[in-house]
């Protein structure tokens, strides 16, 4: 479970549409990774990424399924 604050949302789609994948959900818009979690967790995002089907609890009642 991650605990999340503001950030840009914008890194995050990027990283998604670097390796073509879908975003399914709108819940990216109001929730993303902050800066200090996407360098901590760089391995974990890489492994997700490379999964077909991955899903991403986000502790403040918002799923984001990221899935090629």
């Amino acid at each position: 479970m991650f605990t999340l604050t503001s950030i840009k949302k914008q890194k995050l789609i990027e990283k998604v549409n670097e390796k073509n994948l879908y975003v399914i959900g709108d819940k990216l818009l109001h929730h993303a990774f902050e800066e200090a979690v996407i360098k901590y967790h760089k391995e974990l995002l890489k492994n997700i990424i490379l999964q077909k089907n991955f899903k991403i609890m986000f502790s403040h009642h918002s799923t984001v399924y990221i899935t090629k």
